[in-house]
């Protein structure tokens, strides 16, 4: 009831029988802040020199390059390694990129886990629907003409191809869900 000390007349009179949801509500913020990183004084006597030998485990070091391997699987890897090249697309269905893409006027890099750069996004309470390519160099107008052609050729919504350029970005958008079409065309062309 102290912190209601605080509370001005009026206040005091609104509040009936003392357990109201506005008293509760003044007592807890006008009650002082407690900083509990003050509370806390690390245990001067847990010191590793100070401890009992005797409770601790046992172990020795070694610097034996055949247990070393076994160290070596523990370590996160710096880089992703390279996948394998595969003739024809993975039981994953990942596919190696072909060297014919380097002929072409653009090219679309991976990422650096080794996958297509397409991405499916929702925005606007799920209204929204587009496909993103990103990682796109050299001639990004012409690609998207021949995304348009290929997706009208094999789409049910010929009319309705809508693509967005962004050419300071490198990204294409397409409306709709068009992930695996693009995935497959990029395939086709050896990205």
């Amino acid at each position: 009831m102290a912190a209601l000390q605080f509370l001005s007349r009026a206040a005091r009179t609104v509040v009936v029988g003392g357990t109201n949801r506005f008293t509760a509500l003044a007592a807890i913020n006008l009650a002082p802040k407690r900083n509990y990183a003050d509370d806390y004084k690390p245990d001067q006597s847990v010191m590793y020199d100070e401890l009992d030998q005797s409770t601790l485990p046992k172990f020795e070091t070694s610097n034996d390059p055949a247990e070393w391997q076994f160290v070596e699987r523990l370590i996160p890897l710096a880089l992703v390694p390279t996948p394998k090249s595969f003739t024809e697309p993975s039981p994953s269905g990942w596919t190696t990129p072909k060297k014919d893409a380097l002929k072409l006027p653009y090219f679309v890099s991976r990422t650096k886990n080794h996958m297509q750069p397409v991405y499916y996004r929702i925005k606007e309470r799920s209204l929204r629907h587009t496909t993103v390519i990103k990682n796109i160099d050299g001639d990004i107008w012409l690609m998207g003409e021949h995304l348009k052609d290929y997706l009208k050729r094999n789409t049910k919504k010929k009319d309705l191809i809508a693509l967005k350029v962004n050419e300071m970005n490198g990204t294409i958008s397409v409306r709709g869900d068009h992930v695996s079409w693009v995935k497959k065309w990029m395939d086709e062309k050896g990205f």
